[in-house]
């Protein structure tokens, strides 16, 4: 038996089917259908295409208006409702009661929990774990929690004593005609409504005790649909609707003879006459086939369901010794054909470059180099049998470009030009490489060709923005090349470029206001580019008609959100598009419907989607975080509820548990502007029986970046110490629109400095830490920010940690790396000398008050060493408190013992000068 709904975005009509939450349980190619939508002829043509529908039960005699119509277009279709009903309908339909049995639907059963109205009518089947269609009698809310029915059913009292009915039927998952379907455990849920009420001020959903409202939330508890699609029959006839009116099945059905009705309109007395035959809901049919396996059904494995555990110290080596897949580089993609994924994961203490076959449990390691070398980024040829990949030493991004054949047998330097910066990509035919290259101190889009092994620069001088990226990207035909670039005036636009390079490139319009359009990706018949823009203050999706690769029509936004959306991808269906979704520091994959402008989400588990890739297949692979758990890459079939895991990076002995989950929260900046963050509360047993706990304000890097909920191993480490974390995304951060993020341009130091301070006053003043007792850590950016912190507010901050930040506002413009220099110039654009001195950390020594905690790495080629030499010159000049510890790295620590003592380091100074310092007094 298999269950599928009528939707208007998987049919992509033109317009939409006005109530279009209507199930169909399928037994064979007969079938019952359980409401339906307000007649549509297309609609109609869709079932018949799919299934000989043999009933139609509606649950509310509202949903009959017509049924005439219905009549006609589904001839072999029987039409019933509860007795209940019965007066309110026209026409002969067939009356059920409590307990009967539908017809051919094994165990598919008949309930009613009205009390005192018509139209509470349910229908319940056995298929594994128990379905509930609940039609207008239950609303499922948005966050997926059961909630009351329409307030015209009744008071409160009379929504128990029908919910009661329930309570002896068992059902897993409930299907509702106004919300989300409810998967997995739905009954509990409904026993823990029937707990609170009557209580009509409860809000259901928000109040609910985890893991309610975390393990049943998001596409883990979401319907997975199969389209209900023509047959050969009636396909000529619904292309009539145009092409967008047909879908592919994700599987092929058996054609079958399909006719449309031409007999005029039954009149009322020869209708209820029927066809002479004996039948009733009960009537025994022929054994239906063996059901297929239901994959949209499943229960949510138990250890989703974590038990609290016994709360102990997690140890520096045990932290550092959980590996996690590299996302920072994008180290993860797919084979063209789906089957094969590759990625970096620093399972054996240092990133190296894996494989693993989507649909089993084999993981293969393929390069096993020095344990100072990095292998990242790595990409997989179309013919599946090469992956590119990138290789440093100590972290010193000096890139060269390495191939290993898919056995592991034969590893290859293809280039040695260490200046390569990575943002690996193949043709489409495979005969070359592109890649971002320093050539000569500025950035170049280079191409290799792998059959002669000529290298040649196509595009040059390449300017990059906030976060370095220029995003290369092949056309189908291996013909152009699209991606971006910044200008002087800090626009961002799309170029495109012949991969021969034998014309200069070209910039397509795709904006008319100031702003940045990036991340351009060609669809499969080269006639439309998606990309993501924020010309109208927040990042969206658009297409662009290209024909030749140059602008073919007027660019054309998808929808018009209220969050983040980044990162396009064409889907298996080229009629959608899927892409990122940022909000309040989660990061979902959602999926676009061209002819509609509708969309879904496609990937919705709370935490991060860092990239994700579709096979041909319509499954998708993806990389995800959680806030407890590091980054793993999943896969999940196109008709699966539950991904598959293929790497599993959280060792057994540390259940995650341990760690803790952030709020997202808001508070105001000096000014009054309200600044997004995320707290981090620790376990009570953690913090020792303290009243009011110490705390650590955690500044991220960038400067254009954000705290994202997912795992952060500095923050856990504090969070298991003890200390409550706020992990502020201050003004000039990604994620909440335009503006916001543009904010600390031509003012670095300035209010970004503020916005840090009012989070450890809003700690202290609401008592969620000791005021006393508030530290202040950062890397890069965040690190410099440490540093402007202690100096401007030096009475706030009890110590302060600075991992790699710039520490002179000057000289470190004029030693970093150029396209470094290029895209920090435009946070100091405007100040003088004299102010960005004043922003300067080495020139406001005098006002640190508090002990620093210094750590830099020797082979930084983004924050030269010198920046961390000349502070601490300074701090001892004048007889300042302060540690300093060098490491042979570069800008980010990778061996294990590295990590270790940076973690031991500055957790013995937080203890010593921020947890063991006297609590404040602490008033009512």
């Amino acid at each position: 038996m298999d269950i599928q709904q009528l939707r208007s975005w998987i049919f992509e009509l033109y317009e939409p089917v006005p109530e279009e939450r209507t199930y169909a349980i399928l037994t064979g190619h007969d079938g019952i259908l359980i409401d339906l939508p307000p007649f549509d002829r297309r609609v109609a043509l869709q079932i018949l295409g799919v299934m000989t529908p043999r009933l139609v039960f509606f649950t509310h005699a509202h949903r009959t208006t017509d049924i005439e119509l219905w009549r006609e277009a589904l001839p072999d279709a029987r039409f019933a409702v509860h007795e209940a009903d019965l007066s309110m309908v026209r026409g002969e339909v067939v009356p059920a009661k409590n307990g009967d049995l539908l017809w051919r639907a094994p165990e598919t059963r008949v309930l009613h929990i009205g009390t005192r109205t018509p139209g509470e009518s349910m229908v319940i089947t056995k298929v594994p774990g128990g379905v509930l269609f609940a039609g207008d009698a239950l609303v499922v809310s948005a966050s997926g929690a059961v909630a009351l029915p329409d307030a015209r059913y009744g008071t409160d009292e009379d929504i128990r004593a029908g919910l009661e009915k329930l309570r002896e039927y068992e059902f897993s998952s409930m299907l509702s005609a106004h919300g989300r379907p409810v998967w997995n455990a739905a009954k509990e849920r409904y026993l823990q409504l029937l707990n609170e009420l009557p209580r009509p001020h409860k809000r259901f959903g928000h109040l609910l005790d985890a893991p309610w409202d975390r393990a049943y939330l998001r596409v883990r508890t979401q319907m997975s649909h199969n389209p209900i699609v023509p047959q050969a029959e009636t396909i000529e006839e619904a292309a009539g609707h145009g092409p967008s009116t047909l879908v592919p099945a994700w599987e092929r059905r058996p054609a079958r003879e399909v006719s449309w009705p031409q007999t005029p309109v039954a009149t009322a007395a020869s209708a209820a006459s029927g066809d002479g035959k004996k039948w009733s809901l009960a009537t025994e049919g022929p054994r239906t086939l063996p059901p297929r396996r239901v994959s949209a059904v499943q229960s949510v494995p138990w250890d989703l369901l974590e038990s609290p555990v016994t709360f102990r110290r997690i140890s520096a080596a045990e932290l550092v010794d959980i590996p996690q897949v590299d996302w920072l580089h994008k180290s993860f993609d797919v084979s063209r054909d789906g089957g094969e994924v590759v990625f970096s994961w620093n399972k054996t203490g240092t990133y190296e470059v894996y494989r693993a076959p989507v649909a089993s449990d084999a993981i293969y390691q393929l390069t096993a180099g020095d344990p100072r070398s990095r292998a990242l980024q790595p990409r997989i040829a179309p013919d599946g049998g090469w992956i590119a990949f990138l290789r440093d030493r100590d972290a010193d991004e000096r890139f060269d470009i390495h191939l290993v054949d898919r056995a592991a047998r034969d590893e290859r330097r293809l280039t040695d030009h260490p200046a390569t910066r990575g943002e690996l990509t193949w043709s489409p035919d495979g005969r070359a490489l592109a890649s971002i290259s320093d050539e000569d101190g500025a950035l170049a889009l280079q191409v290799i060709d792998l059959v002669t092994g000529a290298r040649r620069a196509i595009a040059r001088n390449l300017r990059a923005l906030e976060d370095l990226e220029h995003a290369p990207s092949w056309s189908f035909d291996s013909r152009f090349i699209v991606y971006h670039s910044a200008d002087a005036d800090a626009n961002v636009d799309l170029y495109v470029v012949p991969a021969d390079g034998s014309t200069p490139p070209w910039r397509l319009e795709t904006r008319s206001a100031t702003g940045q359009s990036r991340q351009g990706r060609f669809s499969a018949d080269g006639r439309a580019l998606a990309f993501a823009t924020d010309a109208r203050g927040r990042w969206e999706i658009a297409v662009l008609p290209v024909r030749d690769g140059k602008a073919d029509g007027a660019t054309r936004f998808l929808r018009e959100g209220h969050f983040d959306d980044t990162d396009p991808l064409w889907d298996a269906d080229p009629r959608r598009l899927l892409y990122r979704r940022n909000a309040d520091a989660l990061v979902s994959v959602r999926r676009a419907f061209l002819v509609s402008n509708d969309d879904e989400p496609a990937l919705d588990v709370p935490g991060v989607h860092f990239a994700v890739d579709v096979a041909p297949d319509a499954s998708l692979v993806y990389h995800w975080s959680g806030a407890r758990e590091p980054a793993d890459v999943f896969a999940k079939a196109s008709d699966a509820v539950m991904p598959h895991r293929i790497t599993r990076s959280l060792p057994a002995n540390i259940p995650p548990g341990l760690f803790v989950e952030p709020r997202h929260v808001r508070y105001s900046s000096a000014d009054g502007v309200e600044i997004p963050a995320l707290l981090y509360l620790p376990h009570r047993e953690a913090v020792d029986g303290q009243d009011c706990p110490p705390a650590v304000v955690v500044a991220h890097g960038g400067p254009t970046s954000q705290h994202f909920s997912c795992f952060d191993e500095w923050i856990q480490w504090f969070a298991n110490r003890g200390y409550v974390v706020l992990a502020p995304n201050v003004r000039g951060s990604t994620g909440y629109g335009r503006a916001f993020r543009e904010a600390n341009r031509g003012d670095i130091g300035g209010k970004d400095v503020d916005d840090i301070v009012a989070g450890a006053t809003w700690l202290a003043k609401e008592r969620v830490a000791d005021e006393s007792r508030i530290g202040m850590f950062g890397i890069s950016y965040g690190g410099y920010l440490t540093l402007m912190a202690l100096a401007r507010a030096p009475q706030r901050f009890a110590a302060g940690c600075d991992i790699v930040g710039p520490t002179s506002l000057g000289p470190f413009l004029a030693a970093t790396r150029a396209d470094i220099a290029l895209a920090v110039e435009l946070y100091v654009r405007g100040l003088s000398e004299a102010e960005r001195s004043e922003r300067s950390p080495i020139d406001l020594v005098d006002q640190i008050k508090a002990p620093v905690l210094i750590l830099h790495g020797k082979k930084d080629p983004r924050v030269p060493v010198a920046e961390a030499e000349g502070l601490v010159a300074k701090l001892r000049e004048r007889g300042k408190a302060f540690s300093y510890h060098a490491y042979d790295s570069g800008h980010r620590l990778i061996l294990r013992e590295q990590r270790q003592d940076a973690l031991e380091r500055a957790i013995e100074f937080f203890d010593e000068h921020v947890r063991d310092r006297p609590a404040a007094a602490l008033t009512k």
